[in-house]
């Protein structure tokens, strides 16, 4: 019998995550997503992760939307280093979409930047919630056409 921990998207409609758990041990995350909305749910973006990123076997993506992929690049800073399961046109849909919203997050830092008159360390601590979808933008452009070798279907 397996156990399933509902993780995200409880009682709301972001933040999609779900661990499975087998009888063996074996322990696979089934999406990994960004919660949006008001701003205590944003605020769960920044938390830790309820489980330990290194003791994942398996991460499955159901589809790219921000709401079920958003927070890979989080579980990669957190160590997390193995597959990541998701059909070809997942994987180039999420490729596009984790990379608008690492833009869109340098954005939104730069304006409030410009129209609060923000000190150079707080800027950089704006940008430092981004890094992880940097990492993911980087990756992504550095291996390419070989992020499909991840697809199961």
């Amino acid at each position: 019998m397996a156990l399933l921990n509902f993780l995200g998207a409880i009682q709301q409609v972001t933040g999609s995550s779900y661990l499975i758990e087998s009888r063996d041990g074996a322990k696979v995350l089934l999406d990994c997503g960004m919660r949006q909305g008001r701003r205590e749910e944003e605020e769960g973006n920044r938390a830790a992760f309820a489980f330990d990123p290194l003791s994942l076997d398996a991460v499955v993506i159901s589809h790219a939307h921000i709401d079920h992929t958003g927070l890979l690049p989080k579980l990669v800073a957190a160590g997390y280093r193995g597959p990541i399961f998701a059909t070809d046109g997942t994987v180039d849909l999420a490729e596009i979409v984790l990379l608008l919203v690492f833009l869109a997050f340098v954005k939104a830092a730069l304006v409030a930047a410009f129209y609060m008159h923000l000190r150079f360390e707080k800027l950089l601590l704006t940008l430092t919630l981004v890094a992880p979808l940097l990492f993911t933008a980087i990756f992504i452009l550095v291996i390419g056409s070989d992020v499909g070798h991840f697809s199961i279907f």
